[in-house]
């Protein structure tokens, strides 16, 4: 079964249930953090052993998303997660018009 992991900004929550909804109605295991880490977890951990379990990673990309310190680390263990699986992980999402992360300077995505 396939597992994908949802890396968004709570202000984007509205366009992260829908896909989310979508994406369980289809059968797919949705890794998200509201309903995967309980009280007294470790973030971090946490985070880490979701995204080794699923099989892609959708980052949500708003203004919001890429300005979180959460997703920017989610982001990082992201890609060295793809490089280290050789192939396509990450998959982006784009909600609204922002600049790609820090380490793409001068890019826009519109």
């Amino acid at each position: 079964m396939t597992t994908v992991f949802l890396s968004y900004s709570r202000s984007d929550n509205p366009h992260v249930d829908i896909v989310h909804s979508a994406l369980a109605s289809a059968g797919i295991t949705v890794w998200r953090d509201t309903s995967s880490i309980q009280p007294g977890d470790s973030l971090p951990a946490k985070i880490a052993l979701g995204m080794r379990d699923s099989d892609y990673f959708l980052l949500f990309m708003s203004t919001s998303s890429l300005n979180s310190r959460w997703v920017q680390l989610e982001l990082n263990i992201a890609l060295a997660e793809e490089l280290k699986r050789q192939r396509k992980f990450l998959i982006p999402i784009l909600l609204s018009p922002c600049d790609l992360p820090p380490n793409n300077p001068g890019q826009s995505v519109r």
